[in-house]
């Protein structure tokens, strides 16, 4: 993979956290009297989520879907696509910057980011699934979805910790090595 690749990879995820964070977050708590919606919190317990829930009403569930879901599941896939050519390049064999890794070791590096992005894909469809139940959402629905959203935060966490600290040192390395 190139850097190019990863670039891109980036800049997807820049225009979709903006979009997030700018237009879908803002519209949404709009919806439902200026409460953080579901993705920007870690965790919640059944009685939050079902004032939440009760606040957006149809019309919220249905721009939450609409809106919301489809960008933030791309968003999942992006980073994760991203924050892993970041781990596979900075870990490269033969590189001359890399970070010299076991083979094994590398692969268990790339496991942050893909959990993130399962727990992350997760949470969108079990969101989903307490929206279309409205305000008498299952208590297990809550529990699962509210699960899975702290699992991504602490996913995340550590992911863009790993990349961000071997692509730092692969960086080092280079600099490094045009200084002489």
């Amino acid at each position: 993979m190139r850097a190019s690749h990863i670039v891109a990879a980036i800049s997807l995820v820049a225009v979709l956290d903006v979009y997030i964070m700018l237009v879908s977050a803002p519209v949404l708590e709009g919806l439902n009297g200026g409460r953080t919606i579901f993705d920007l919190r870690f965790g919640y317990s059944p009685e939050t989520a079902r004032r939440l829930i009760a606040g957006f009403g149809e019309n919220g569930w249905r721009a939450y879907a609409l809106w919301h879901t489809a960008p933030d599941t791309l968003l999942a896939v992006a980073e994760c696509a991203a924050l892993v050519m970041i781990c596979l390049r900075a870990t490269r064999p033969g590189g001359r910057f890399s970070v010299r890794m076991r083979p094994e070791l590398r692969a268990a590096v790339i496991a942050a980011p893909v959990a993130q992005a399962v727990f992350d894909i997760a949470e969108n469809g079990l969101v989903l699934g307490m929206l279309a139940q409205g305000a008498g959402a299952e208590g297990w629905l809550i529990k699962a979805a509210s699960s899975a959203t702290m699992l991504k935060w602490i996913s995340a966490a550590f992911s863009l910790t790993i990349a961000f600290s071997l692509g730092g040192y692969a960086l080092l390395k280079w600099i490094r090595r045009r200084q002489g």
